[in-house]
């Protein structure tokens, strides 16, 4: 697939939009078995994830190394998780 002003459409670039699709279709499925406050979570955490992944990991778009400024939204991520279940 080309674009006559851009160059060749290589299929990892539709990558943002179908990880995210995985993970809302998981959290859809899972809903019934899981917390509510872990599926007020999962719909968030893709959020985070997946720019940090484009932006780390060797693709074919400008690479950024993950600095704290860009991990800071996931440290509070996990806390709700480990303390879910004592409630």
């Amino acid at each position: 697939m080309t674009h006559p002003d851009i160059r060749k459409i290589n299929p990892i670039h539709f990558i943002a939009g179908v990880l995210p699709l995985l993970f809302l279709t998981s959290n859809i499925i899972l809903i019934p078995f899981l917390p509510p406050p872990l599926t007020t979570i999962l719909p968030i955490l893709p959020q985070i994830l997946i720019p940090l992944i484009i932006h780390h990991f060797p693709l074919p778009v400008p690479n950024n190394p993950i600095t704290l400024p860009n991990f800071t939204p996931l440290i509070p991520i996990p806390i709700p998780i480990i303390f879910l279940p004592l409630f």
